[in-house]
């Protein structure tokens, strides 16, 4: 899963002010640990900015592939030299006699921009589109903590940033945009085989499918949707994943240390939003009347959003699937948790219990699992 769609900004940016009556949400970012300049880096020729304008002339030659060249002193990168703008310089008569031995410094166009390795294909991809150049760079600079490491070529760049978007297409929840099934599990598993620290909340609406039934799908749409909105306006996009795995289940994938705020956050701002979508009637009365599956009237409440938050010990996980049981079980207890519908799960892995300190726990309380 390399690379980016476009930013979460674009759910809020397409989806009218009033909850209730949103429009289709844009595709949101796709984000990873490693999902930056990092993997694309290459190396390049580079100058001194003592070097003369002469000396570099006579290199010019090498400079195949990439005509933008850094100008680096010491490790640290001053800018860049074009190839084409430098021998356009020096095309007139007498003007390598004139100007040959001045440093290279003096010559500087700075046409490729500098980012840091862990900046993001879809950041670096946003600021090259929004230069006012007629002409792209043809690589950018990539620094660690300022120190020169290497260049990425823009047509590697945007060639990634193009393959992201197809896949993002291909692969996102067609009612929401999110990215679906396929990119969430292989986040998963790549936080795992990397060793990372972070939590999976697997979010599931309660009594959705009465709601559905006596207001119709595209009010159910609607309903979808709003959980969309809350989830991005909640989350940090440069932390926490966004998945919509299908009907009304949704994936967080956080490495967020504030992550159990934002939970409690995001099921507040549900149970008070939704409201909205139903009849005043039904909003008084605090529930729909409903057919149950057995063919019985009944009062279903409220949507609620149920929420159930693991953190996952990719020392004890072996791959995404112990990660799926343990959020299939802990969304299961969210559902049973009136009445604030959260579960955040103490277990580490699909397997073994929880030590309770003072003895005398509960199954409840040691969290074990039905494999």
């Amino acid at each position: 899963m390399d690379g980016t769609s476009t930013t979460y900004e674009a759910i809020l940016e397409n989806t009218q002010a009033e909850d209730g009556e949103l429009t289709h949400p844009g595709p949101p970012a796709e984000r990873h640990p490693d999902d930056s300049l990092a993997r694309l880096i290459q190396a390049s020729s580079t100058v001194a900015p003592d070097e003369t304008a002469e000396a570099v002339l006579d290199r010019i030659r090498e400079w195949k592939e990439l005509p933008d060249i850094p100008v680096i002193e010491g490790d640290k990168p001053l800018g860049s030299v074009n190839r084409v703008n430098l021998l356009d310089r020096f095309s007139g008569r007498y003007t390598r006699e004139l100007h040959g031995r001045r440093p290279i410094r003096d010559f500087l166009d700075n046409l490729a921009p500098v980012f840091e390795l862990d900046t993001s294909v879809e950041e670096a991809c946003r600021h090259l589109s929004s230069r006012t150049e007629d002409v792209l760079p043809s690589c950018a600079i990539l620094v660690e903590d300022g120190c020169y490491r290497g260049v990425v070529p823009t047509r590697v760049l945007m060639r990634r940033l193009s393959e992201a978007q197809i896949r993002a297409a291909q692969y996102s929840n067609p009612l929401t945009l999110l990215p679906g099934n396929v990119p969430t599990v292989e986040l998963i598993q790549e936080l795992l085989d990397a060793g990372t620290e972070f939590r999976v909340a697997y979010c599931d609406l309660n009594n959705f499918k009465p709601f559905n039934d006596v207001y119709g799908y595209a009010i159910g749409d609607d309903a979808l949707r709003l959980v969309a909105r809350i989830l991005v306006e909640e989350v940090d996009p440069g932390l926490d994943y966004i998945g919509h795995i299908g009907g009304d289940d949704f994936v967080l994938v956080s490495r967020s240390p504030d992550f159990e705020a934002t939970v409690r956050r995001i099921a507040s701002s549900f149970s008070r939003r939704v409201r909205k979508l139903y009849k005043p009637s039904h909003v008084d009365m605090d529930g729909i009347l409903a057919v149950d599956r057995a063919g019985k009237e009944t009062i279903f409440p409220l949507m609620r959003l149920a929420i159930g938050v693991v953190k996952p010990d990719p020392a004890l996980c072996d791959s995404h699937h112990d990660v799926a049981t343990m959020a299939a079980d802990a969304k299961h207890h969210a559902k049973m948790s009136a009445p604030e519908y959260l579960f955040f799960c103490r277990r580490g892995s699909a397997r073994g219990v929880v030590e309770v300190e003072g003895g005398g726990a509960t199954d409840e309380q040691l969290q074990l699992y039905k494999m």
